[in-house]
């Protein structure tokens, strides 16, 4: 081996990382960007299933964030757990409701078919049962999160904000 020879070794790769010699700003730039890192890593890894989940059919979806399965060969209707999307139409209950809002739930449902239809895997977090009776699950497509995905197209939001669709 040449002595020239420029090879990273474990010593010079330590070196190389060593923010203790850069300047103060340098450093601070470093910790920020690894820790950004380190939160996008942590965000992404939260929307993927484990898949130890209950496998599932698609039979149909309904809007946004409702679909019916065959879970173990029982056709179930689901929510997706903690997610909330637009409406399709005026509830019955007289809440406000806009074009704006119908244009968005038709998205979501769009985007929702088009994630569990190419699907070649779907599995369920089933978390409860609604009061209307419905299963309550987190939906997984492939290992990624439907509800999660619809909030980041900004097709929904978590159940815990409040949502306006027509601002």
């Amino acid at each position: 081996m040449a002595a020239d020879a420029r090879f990273i070794t474990p010593g010079s790769f330590r070196k190389a990382l060593n923010y203790r010699s850069l300047s103060l700003p340098s450093a601070a730039l470093l910790k920020v960007i690894l820790t950004g890192i380190l939160l996008f890593v942590h965000d992404v890894a939260g929307a993927v299933c484990p898949c130890t989940y209950t496998p599932v059919t698609l039979d149909r979806v309904v809007d946004g964030n409702t679909a019916w399965f065959f879970v173990e060969g029982v056709r179930t209707e689901v929510h997706f757990a903690l997610t909330d999307v637009p409406a399709l139409r005026p509830g019955e209950s007289g809440e406000a409701w806009c074009s704006g809002e119908g244009e968005k739930a038709i998205k979501a449902k769009a985007l929702t078919e088009r994630l569990l239809q190419s699907a070649e895997k779907l599995a369920l977090d089933i978390t409860a049962t609604d009061p209307d009776g419905r299963t309550l699950a987190v939906v997984y497509a492939d290992g990624f999160s439907v509800g999660q995905e619809l909030m980041y197209k900004g097709l929904a939001v978590e159940k815990t904000e409040p949502s306006s669709w027509c601002d």
